[in-house]
């Protein structure tokens, strides 16, 4: 729910440096991966998974100390390359994230506000305070420039992790939100 209406140039260089990390493995031939890149999808892991989707207040929630975040870090490599993680897959969803503007839709020739200001619809925008990949900011721009848009901010320490199920009392507020805003459409 939390409209990027342009990938930012802080998410730009966070997708750079997470493509960074798996380019870097010996298993990158220039073109594509000839093997798994073991220690790229390690690097990858740490900065996407562990630092940019979380917060380190969330993090000390869960963690007491240096073992318990070694031994989560791998069972956080675990759990990705059971969901087959696919480092290609990765490289191309990162150039398409990248390539988002909404100021790129026909008749708005890359102007973004002027996309933004076209929305008639009623909008809710809901975003976490402390999100260290697509900072709150954006989210608050674009509902500035939405006529009627309303702006929630989304009560978590959880960052980017704030958006989903990881904690129950995240999911209940957005339910919550989400449903009052339905019930008025």
């Amino acid at each position: 729910m939390t409209p990027m209406a342009k990938t930012s140039p802080w998410a730009v260089l966070v997708t750079e440096t997470a493509r960074s990390c798996l380019m870097a493995d010996p298993a990158w031939n220039g073109d594509g991966f000839s093997a798994e890149p073991e220690r790229g999808w390690r690097a990858y892991t740490g900065l996407m998974t562990a630092l940019l989707s979380r917060t380190p207040a969330a993090l000390a929630e869960f963690l007491p100390d240096c073992a318990g975040a070694h031994l989560w870090f791998e069972k956080i490599l675990m759990q990705n390359r059971a969901i087959g993680f696919d480092a290609h897959d990765y490289l191309y969803q990162s150039w398409a994230y990248e390539a988002h503007d909404v100021g790129t839709t026909t008749g708005f020739n890359g102007d973004t506000t002027a996309a933004l200001a076209s929305i008639e619809a009623r909008t809710l925008v809901l975003a976490p305070p402390l999100d260290l990949f697509n900072p709150a900011q954006a989210a608050r721009d674009a509902a500035a420039k939405i006529p009627g848009a309303r702006f929630v901010e989304i009560p978590s320490v959880q960052g980017h992790q704030a958006a989903t199920s990881t904690k129950p009392e995240d999911a209940a507020f957005l339910n919550r939100v989400i449903g009052e805003f339905l019930a008025k459409i």
